[in-house]
């Protein structure tokens, strides 16, 4: 007993040192300190039974983000995501550049969201579309947490449709999808508005993205298609596209891609996760 103790004691530590690693090229130490304490509570459920309210967590570049309980478990997955193995931007030349626009679709609660609008800074722009009512909610509390005035929240889903369709959302918040047998079923299904992002391209007069991150559990297909022409007319400039197979064959995804004059540049296979990849594009 005691040596398996002592075993996952050594484990977590060699994990937290990884983590300061990695973490001390995002922001400086104070930062980091208080991500790491703040992460381990969150990922133990230590912070429910020390009663201790998880309010906001701050990131390793100084940002503040309000954590409910409801999101927690999948804030943990998306930090790692973002700032621990950094796959959004594996390519440095995918960074939100100073001064660009971002479109961000599947912002969650904004983690990405906050950063990149630190990156772009007052002149830039960040458009964040995320469908799921009460992580939009979310988003717009941490955006106005930081007091960001460069960031424009947009609660629609993103398809290559107009009109509606449910949207199911499972026990991690972050991964809700229009298909209810992902992530093995949902808690929760809600009635949401659909757009295309040729049409909020048009509609926010938006004319040049930089930078187009997308990630909305297996619709990201529907997703580009629905963005034919921006993508067709160089108004999107990269993107950035995470694909969850099986729900979506990312070959299908490279096709249309190249058919849009985009050069590949790269596919990720994060980590052990074989049924996720990241592509990373750019207009030819």
């Amino acid at each position: 007993m005691l040596r398996k103790t002592l075993t996952a004691i050594g484990k977590r530590l060699r994990k937290t040192v990884f983590r300061a690693v990695r973490l001390l090229g995002e922001g400086d130490p104070l930062h980091v300190s208080q991500d790491l304490v703040s992460y381990h509570l969150m990922l133990d459920g230590r912070h429910k039974r020390l009663r201790i309210p998880l309010r906001t967590f701050t990131l390793p570049n100084g940002m503040r983000m309000l954590v409910t309980d409801d999101v927690a478990e999948a804030f943990v997955i998306n930090f790692d995501e973002n700032f621990i193995f950094k796959e959004n931007w594996l390519l440095k030349n995918y960074r939100p550049p100073k001064g660009g626009v971002v479109v961000d679709v599947g912002a969650f609660c904004g983690l990405y969201t906050v950063t990149a609008a630190k990156l772009v800074g007052p002149k830039g722009r960040v458009y964040a579309v995320e469908p799921a009512p009460a992580t939009f909610k979310l988003l717009q509390m941490n955006i106005s947490l930081n007091g960001l005035k460069n960031i424009v929240p947009i609660e629609r889903a993103v398809a290559d449709f107009n009109g509606f369709s449910n949207l199911y959302i499972p026990h991690l918040h972050s991964s809700s999808s229009f298909y209810s047998n992902h992530l093995g079923g949902f808690e929760q299904v809600s009635k949401v508005r659909v757009t295309t992002l040729d049409d909020i391209i048009r509609d926010y007069k938006i004319l040049h993205v930089d930078l187009m991150k997308v990630d909305i559990e297996g619709v990201e297909l529907a997703a580009l298609k629905g963005a034919s022409d921006a993508l067709g007319k160089g108004i999107v400039e990269k993107v950035v596209v995470e694909l969850h197979e099986p729900l979506i064959n990312y070959k299908d995804v490279l096709d249309y891609l190249v058919t849009k004059r985009f050069v590949i540049e790269a596919v990720f296979h994060p980590r052990e996760e074989i049924a996720k990849k990241i592509v990373y594009a750019r207009r030819m």
